[in-house]
């Protein structure tokens, strides 16, 4: 620190204990304008492998006001040019600039454009993507369409694309004919493609017809999805929608799901259940994927809505494997005793197992009409999963020997022999 800088030394100190900001806080602001110069050389220091210090630093000389802090601030934006700085450095002053250029968009004047632009091609900051849409830059749209198939800003420049209005349609439109030239197993290629179709869509944007010639030959469902967001007439659209429904890209499956719940019950209803039945999506990659316990629940909770009847209902348990079935009827009966009893006399034996694991989850007094059937069942596998699940159920209750004896023509006692 120069020594010539009044209250150098001090300012070093205050800032450098990171165990006292609100000390360095309240000691810095005393000096008032005094901190400036102390603030910008501190600034001008090498920078530290964590950011702290010198976020603090640019907060209080933002705090200062005035023409000369902003300068300063200017200053320290362009200063030590992050390309230079060994990773570990690289990284803590990318948070810094980005809190510089925070504090400097707060404010109007001449070269603003020009340190957003700078900020936004050079440093990549996520600050300068959201000043271009809170100052309406459109002149950086084709800056912040690039950024699409930036894993880290993709999502804030979509956002902002969005904001920005039709304005950028057309910048969008030259960089998707680019982007769905490439092969589609450039996965960073087709993501970009995907993002700025989806921003096109969010704002009711219509695809010219050669593209959505394209689209409609490429593979991977993701794509496919995005196409069916823009053509009501696309080929099994409701299928696709819910492929797209359980992508693991938030804004294909918002966009997907608000889509889907505008079809029929009954085509919603037959592209679910098929869902469930794959238990399984295709990722990002193109690698399949087994279904997260929350996408595979969204499932059996939409199946659940769209039932067309118990008849179909019942013939689907036997299709599924035994706990998503058990959820699905559940889910359906609410635990209704009645519910689940008639479900019984349209399941087939797979369907009828489910019904037994349904059965258990609901307490005795749901559970035991199902249980009862299954003991006597037709099928040596129901009657096998009846005495395994339905024993703990029926037979400590008070009331079980009495339903027993009821519904068999052997002594409950018997029947409770075999059980064990």
């Amino acid at each position: 620190m120069n020594p010539v800088i009044p209250h150098g030394a001090e300012v070093i100190a205050w800032l450098d204990d990171l165990a006292n900001p609100i000390v360095a806080i309240e000691a810095i602001q005393a000096l008032g304008h005094d901190a400036v110069l102390a603030l910008d050389a501190y600034l001008a220091r090498t920078p530290q492998t964590v950011p702290q210090a010198r976020c603090l630093a640019v907060q209080l000389l933002a705090r200062q006001g005035g023409d000369e802090a902003l300068e300063y601030l200017r200053k320290a934006l362009y200063r030590q040019p992050l390309d230079g700085l060994i990773p570990e450095v690289r990284q803590s002053e990318f948070v810094v600039k980005n809190d510089i250029l925070h504090e400097l968009v707060q404010h109007r004047y001449p070269q603003s454009y020009d340190d957003i632009d700078y900020a936004l091609r050079t440093l990549r900051l996520p600050e300068a993507v959201t000043a271009v849409a809170t100052l309406r830059l459109g002149a950086l749209a084709p800056v912040l369409v690039g950024m699409l198939n930036d894993e880290v800003l993709a999502g804030k420049a979509a956002l902002t694309l969005q904001a920005l209005g039709p304005e950028v349609d057309g910048v969008l439109l030259e960089h998707l004919q680019r982007w769905l030239q490439s092969p589609e197993e450039d996965t960073r290629m087709r993501l970009a493609a995907m993002r700025a179709l989806l921003v096109l869509q969010t704002r009711g944007g219509r695809l010219p017809e050669p593209l959505t010639r394209h689209l409609g030959g490429m593979s991977h469902p993701w794509m496919q999805a995005v196409a069916a967001l823009f053509d009501t007439s696309w080929p099994h659209r409701a299928a696709v929608l819910v492929r797209g429904a359980l992508a693991d890209d938030g804004q294909l499956a918002e966009a997907c799901k608000q889509a889907y719940t505008k079809l029929p019950d009954s085509v919603r209803f037959a592209a679910l259940l098929a869902a469930l039945l794959r238990n399984a999506e295709v990722d990002a990659y193109g690698c399949t994927q087994s279904l997260t316990p929350s996408r595979h629940a969204w499932l059996v909770l939409e199946v659940t809505q769209t039932i067309p009847s118990a008849d179909a209902l019942a013939q689907s348990l036997g299709q599924l494997d035994r706990g998503t079935a058990a959820q699905l009827a559940l889910h359906w009966s609410a635990g209704d005793r009645g519910a689940l009893s008639n479900l019984w006399q349209h399941a087939d034996p797979r369907g009828r197992v489910a019904l037994l694991e349904a059965a258990t989850h609901c307490g005795f007094r749901t559970g035991y009409t199902c249980l009862l059937r299954g003991l006597v069942d037709r099928d040596g596998g129901v009657r096998k999963t009846a005495r395994r699940r339905g024993l703990r159920l029926v037979f400590r209750n008070p009331l079980s020997h009495h339903h027993v004896w009821q519904a068999t023509t052997r002594p409950a006692d018997s029947v409770a022999r075999r059980i064990l």
